[in-house]
């Protein structure tokens, strides 16, 4: 998905959520609203019986760089995680989704530790840290951010569900 922009991929796991909700809840819509320097913000799926609204993020270099990048503010202006009324996030990588609650992800990226946890590959426990990157400069957007950068394992350990995209569904939230 590279060669897309990042409007073209958050509409390609726009698209999953909105045919998994449509299941459910035929009144089920897309909201969406123009977002900083041109990118438009992440779209909050609205089911209004049974969600408070489902926020959904895309990013394709969370499985090479195993983190998760939010941002709050946006030249200087709250955006993100602050300005968000969904009660869920929906995160996709290239290859895998999380189901969290916004709540959990405001606390994430305000933790101020390491998380630790066991790395089959390497065989052994890692830490790692969340990073906070203030005035961050995004070189596609032009814009100046504060960026949070979470583990995606600290991710997995709040969701309610995750696991390949292909085998996407809302069944731990409905």
């Amino acid at each position: 998905m590279s060669d897309k922009t990042p409007d073209e991929v958050g509409d390609i796991y726009e698209e999953i959520v909105l045919k998994e909700l449509l299941k459910y809840n035929p009144n089920a819509v897309k909201n969406g609203i123009i977002g900083v320097g041109g990118y438009r913000e992440e779209y909050a799926w609205y089911d209004f019986v049974d969600f408070g609204g489902i926020e959904v993020k895309g990013d394709e270099i969370a499985d090479s760089s195993n983190r998760y990048g939010f941002d709050k503010h946006t030249n200087g202006k709250e955006s993100g995680l602050l300005v968000t009324k969904a009660y869920w996030h929906v995160l996709f990588t290239l290859t895998k989704y999380y189901i969290i609650k916004t709540d959990n992800l405001k606390w994430l990226c305000d933790y101020n530790g390491t998380f630790r946890y066991y790395h089959p590959i390497a065989g052994k426990y890692i830490n790692v840290a969340v990073l906070h990157d203030e005035n961050f400069y995004n070189t596609k957007s032009k814009n100046i951010m504060d960026f949070y950068r979470i583990p995606v394992p600290a991710i997995e350990m709040f969701s309610h569900d995750s696991g390949k995209i292909e085998d996407f569904n809302l069944n731990s939230i409905l």
